[in-house]
């Protein structure tokens, strides 16, 4: 007979560890090469020492609360609960719609913003609380004053602008200015400006098996990965060792204080479940990464 208890068992000890490794690998090749850690978490709070040009500066930046989570009906769980293998069905379901929704918010969050699905009902929407990282945008964000608590001016990162694309000008721009650059992310259209450039001059497109199952292309020594939630004229350089995600602890279901998982909701015969990580990105050397923007001025060579 299957039960809730059923459940909460199968949740801690066989999705769990499934959950948060593809939540950790496989929801963004670049995200993936991101080195996880729990150093320099205090509290609610990271606290990172490093070296910028020359000076000692100390980030800081708040654990965001990043989170997915499972719904289940009770009509669901007594219509499986004589069968083990409707019961799997029903789990597996629910799983695969965690990761991608979970998937989506992070990217977004790290590549641009997080809000409401346009597939969303107005109450969702409504009721939706963005996830808010400290990803690309924020990195290269002039607007804000302050980078990771420190005046952004004294550890800005480069923004370089060029005309259009051309794999010679991407290469002088990380000749000169950080050699130690080792992925490039891009929209599919530059993805396809580079192999038409390839083409055009008879030479050979290599492509790399990544962690996580994700192709990338070869550029010369860097890995170029393609993003969607890149805009069309822009490019990073970036080298994925000068980040880390600094976190709490790693994924973990949330419990009540009698540890049960599954909470029934006080309105609807619906049952839920909420998987957690507080954690967030901070880049070590930010004067080191890379923006370039192509077919427009504002100031910046």
């Amino acid at each position: 007979m299957i039960s809730l208890q059923t459940a909460e068992n199968v949740l801690r000890d066989v999705y769990l560890g499934v959950l948060g490794n593809q939540l950790n690998c496989n929801i963004c090749p670049l995200l993936g090469k991101i080195k996880q850690t729990s150093s320099d978490v205090y509290g609610k709070e990271i606290f990172v020492l490093s070296r910028i040009n020359g000076k000692q500066y100390q980030l800081r930046s708040e654990l965001a609360d990043i989170y997915g989570k499972i719904e289940i009906t009770d009509k669901a769980i007594r219509c499986s609960q004589n069968s083990a293998g409707a019961f799997v069905n029903l789990l597996n379901a629910e799983m695969e719609n965690l990761i991608k929704e979970t998937g989506i918010k992070i990217t977004n969050a790290f590549y641009n913003e997080d809000k409401p699905r346009d597939y969303m009902t107005e109450d969702e929407k409504k009721a939706y609380t963005p996830l808010v990282l400290n990803g690309l945008k924020y990195l290269f964000d002039d607007s804000e004053p302050l980078l990771y608590g420190v005046n952004r001016k004294e550890i800005m990162p480069i923004t370089k602008n060029i005309d259009k694309f051309e794999p010679i000008k991407i290469q002088e721009i990380i000749d000169n200015n950080n050699d130690e650059v080792n992925v490039i992310v891009c929209s599919a259209k530059v993805k396809r400006d580079y192999m038409q450039y390839m083409s055009e001059h008879r030479q050979n497109i290599e492509i790399i098996e990544c962690d996580g199952g994700f192709k990338c292309l070869q550029f010369n020594n860097y890995l170029l990965m393609v993003q969607a939630k890149i805009s069309d004229n822009e490019i990073y350089l970036l080298n994925t060792e000068d980040f880390k995600l600094h976190q709490l602890c790693d994924w973990k279901w949330i419990s009540d204080e009698n540890n049960k998982i599954l909470k029934q909701h006080p309105t609807k015969p619906v049952y839920t479940a909420r998987l957690v990580k507080y954690a967030n990105y901070i880049c070590h050397q930010p004067q080191k990464q890379i923006k370039v923007v192509m077919g427009e001025s504002n100031g910046k060579d």
